[in-house]
């Protein structure tokens, strides 16, 4: 801005998200066009209607040694029924070249509009342009400038590319970006998205990345050169090890197991303590015994394994010592006085062997110890023949077997 009341009446402000007058002005930048971005306006409000402003740019060396041409651009917006002037003015030394540019006048709707400036006639030289903008006759007069820029129309804008070791991944890959883009960039601007490590990078790279948080990441290149700028974008999925849990609930001897696994899981194995085993994600076992039982379930998926173990109650059902008993068994029955009584392991040790009549008289008792083995042999051939209350007494309980014995 020049200096107001010598050389202009008024300045040029900052401003977005509109200008605080209604039906005048933009809602937002030129680029990238959002309520965010900010330009530069003419308030015509508060008596600052019918008012002058002028803009110089710094000095712009146009060197015919590097390049044959050159334009200057910027965008205009003039929006308001009392829209006033806007004119360019290319100053060179002490000379002035006045509306390099058809001037603008009235209003032109609720939009951006480019101004393009030829500068090839004036290569070698160094020039400063002015840009004049006048308000109209009221409020509804606002002018507003944006993205004004100095460029070579011969150099082609670059096409941004670039490519990523995965597309997918886990919180602990190392994701390298490599640059691709096309037409000689002199300036590269890198975005990975959220939870990165590092966050932002310049320069063509490779870049290698790290994510510490899982989701979905929006990735991005934006590159520039003389010719313009252009921006390419890549999502990458980046996923973590499931962390395993469930529900699980208890109808008579039948547990339902809900998975509450996150994190994806994949696969899932389950082991319900009672030799039984699962594949699937929400499986149901039925426990032949009542008792408490240790449940594992173990998840996986690409980027790793996680185990959850709790405990299920069965209240309904036959109990572990009525299952042991039930498996005592003797034989030959019918026998001549000589028999085996078979045990199974977990009754290892003393256990008692009572024989009576069927009146309830005890005739022997004999104590013996399994010392592991699961059968042994007993002789009872000396008593008469007869039928016999042959009564198996362990640490557990004891099973009533009736025995004939017969020569």
């Amino acid at each position: 801005n020049v200096t107001n009341g010598q050389y202009d009446d008024i300045d040029w402000r900052t401003d977005n998200n509109g200008t605080p007058s209604n039906s005048t002005g933009p809602g937002s930048d030129h680029k990238p066009g959002t309520n965010a971005g900010k330009y530069l306006y003419l308030e015509a409000s508060n008596s600052c209607d019918s008012s002058v402003a002028t803009l110089l740019s710094p000095c712009i060396v146009l060197d015919s040694t590097s390049t044959q041409n050159a334009v200057a651009e910027y965008w205009y917006h003039m929006n308001g029924n009392a829209m006033g002037i806007l004119s360019t003015d290319l100053i060179i030394g002490d000379s002035i070249v006045k509306n390099v540019i058809p001037r603008v006048t009235g209003n032109q709707g609720n939009q951006w509009v480019m101004a393009t400036i030829n500068l090839a006639p004036y290569m070698g030289q160094t020039v400063v342009i002015r840009i004049n903008g006048k308000t109209g006759n009221n409020f509804q007069s606002d002018i507003a400038i944006d993205d004004f820029s100095v460029y070579d129309p011969t150099v082609t804008a670059p096409t941004a590319n670039y490519s990523i070791s995965d597309s997918t991944g886990c919180t602990t890959t190392q994701f390298t970006f490599n640059d691709m883009s096309t037409a000689n960039a002199s300036k590269f601007t890198w975005d990975f998205g959220t939870g990165a490590a590092p966050a932002t990078a310049t320069g063509a790279g490779p870049h290698t990345v790290t994510y510490a948080t899982a989701g979905n990441k929006l990735t991005s290149l934006e590159v520039t050169n003389a010719g313009g700028i252009n921006k390419k974008q890549f999502f990458i999925n980046v996923g973590e090890a499931p962390v395993s849990n469930y529900n699980h609930t208890v109808i008579l001897n039948t547990a339902y197991f809900i998975d509450q696994t996150v994190n994806g899981p994949t696969a899932w194995s389950w082991d319900f303590g009672d030799g039984n085993t699962s594949n699937l994600s929400s499986p149901q076992n039925t426990y032949t015994l009542a008792g408490k039982y240790e449940v594992t379930l173990t998840t996986t998926n690409d980027c790793g394994t996680n185990v959850y173990k709790d405990s299920v109650e069965i209240t309904t059902g036959v109990s572990i010592s009525e299952a042991l008993l039930s498996a005592v068994s003797l034989y030959p029955n019918p026998n001549d006085g000589q028999f085996k009584v078979e045990l199974p392991s977990q009754l290892g040790g003393e256990f008692t062997l009572s024989i009576s009549e069927l009146s309830g008289k005890i005739v022997r008792e004999i104590t013996a110890n399994s010392n592991n083995q699961e059968s042994m042999k007993f002789d009872i051939s000396d008593l008469p023949d007869g039928v016999y209350l042959v009564t198996i007494i362990t640490s557990e309980g004891s099973k009533n077997i009736r025995v004939v014995k017969k020569r």
